[in-house]
């Protein structure tokens, strides 16, 4: 039996080694740019989540109502859940699971039986939807601010 060449087998070393090298490559600018696209898309979903103008703008603690407005067209905002001052946490309000705060009008978040007679202040956490991508928000009021009474 007779071996190959030290020529031959450097030669195919070295092919060997250039073209795992290509492919490599390839693999990761296909890498670089999903990952980049994906962090681009989610940068946009939490400067425009951000910017929608998310806020509790009236408490009314004789109703045990909370209204609170976004003025964004261009994001869904879904309430999750109220945490009150004492840790009191409300899940269920609105008109059933898919309560959107719509842009530019005013949703009522009934918080009757639930709101508890020594809270100081309340916090509404959402989610925020820009096309596929979620991101969490939080707006809140205290007693003294102007929207609680």
């Amino acid at each position: 039996m007779k071996a190959i060449s030290p020529m031959v087998a450097t030669v195919l070393l070295i092919a060997f080694t250039v073209a795992v090298g290509g492919i490599i490559s390839v693999w990761l600018t296909g890498f670089a740019r999903t990952t980049s696209a994906g962090t681009e898309l989610r940068s946009e979903a939490l400067t425009r989540c951000t910017a929608s103008g998310f806020e509790v703008i009236s408490v009314k603690t004789s109703t045990s109502y909370a209204y609170i407005t976004q003025y964004s067209s261009d994001v869904k905002i879904y309430p999750i859940s109220v945490v009150f001052s004492d840790g009191t946490t409300v899940t269920s309000f609105g008109p059933g699971t898919d309560y959107v705060v719509t842009a530019g009008e005013i949703s009522p978040i009934n918080l009757t039986g639930n709101f508890p007679s020594t809270a100081t202040s309340l916090r509404v956490k959402a989610y925020c939807e820009y096309g596929v991508i979620n991101t969490s928000l939080e707006a809140g009021c205290k007693k003294g601010d102007k929207c609680w009474s």
